[in-house]
């Protein structure tokens, strides 16, 4: 049984390798040579550019000997030089671990505020021009002097002489900032720590609710409420591995 599984496979492994080969084989011979001289052209630009330097370098510091290069290292000027080089890749480090590669990011969101429902059927309107401040939250957003806002003298049979909503009476719209601050840390080969701090309503902006509509209300006209939520923060972090 194993002697039938392994004349195919050895066939198909022998199968592969001749593909593999005349692969290899199809191209024409200029081909060929194009090849080999894009390979030395490009082991020449590295020679030129890394290697000849280098070599330049070397033969000029060690062309009075490794005495005189070890007697040159050793002069004050050379050590004060190696310990500030030291001390700069040092501090190099530490400020490139806490400050560098931080990714910021920021959502903005502008939306106009929905119409105001004016859901109750006894409004007594005189006409006139309402005055609306959606964000006046000190005194009354809208002037209350074109409603009638008497108990007695409401409309007894709630007859809707007053439209549900207008275009142009819009309550208070969307105008927030998110910002997030991350960075990842590697702690080893395969593992890092993610640091994630988030700034929802970053600039703490606050958008207000409509205001209260009930005529016969003592708060009517008053926005008493926040439509959204204050500046919200949060710190996370995670391991990755």
């Amino acid at each position: 049984m194993s002697a039938l599984l392994a004349g195919p496979a050895l066939e198909m492994v022998s199968a592969a390798g001749k593909d593999t080969l005349k692969g290899f084989g199809n191209d024409a011979w200029w081909v060929i040579i194009i090849k080999a001289l894009l390979i030395a052209g490009a082991i020449g630009y590295v020679a030129l550019i890394l290697l000849l330097p280098l070599g330049a370098v070397l033969t000029e510091a060690f062309k009075h000997g490794s005495n005189a290069w070890m007697a040159a290292i050793g002069t004050p000027d050379a050590l004060s030089s190696i310990k500030l080089t030291l001390i700069v890749a040092a501090i190099s480090v530490v400020l490139n671990t806490i400050f560098g590669g931080w990714k910021v990011s920021a959502t903005y969101q502008y939306q106009a505020g929905g119409p105001i429902l004016w859901n109750n059927s006894d409004y007594v309107y005189f006409g006139g021009n309402m005055k609306l401040d959606p964000r006046s939250v000190d005194t009354p957003s809208f002037d209350k002097s074109v409603f009638d806002t008497g108990t007695a003298t409401q409309f007894q049979y709630h007859i809707r002489t007053f439209s549900t909503a207008f275009s142009s009476l819009r309550s208070d719209g969307i105008n927030d900032l998110a910002t997030s601050l991350m960075k990842n840390f590697r702690l080893a080969e395969k593992i890092t720590l993610q640091f994630k701090a988030d700034a929802f309503n970053a600039v703490n902006h606050a958008v207000f609710a409509a205001p209260n509509v009930t005529p016969t209300n003592s708060l009517f006209g008053t926005i008493t409420a926040q439509a959204n939520r204050p500046r919200l923060m949060q710190l996370s972090a995670k391991i990755n591995f």
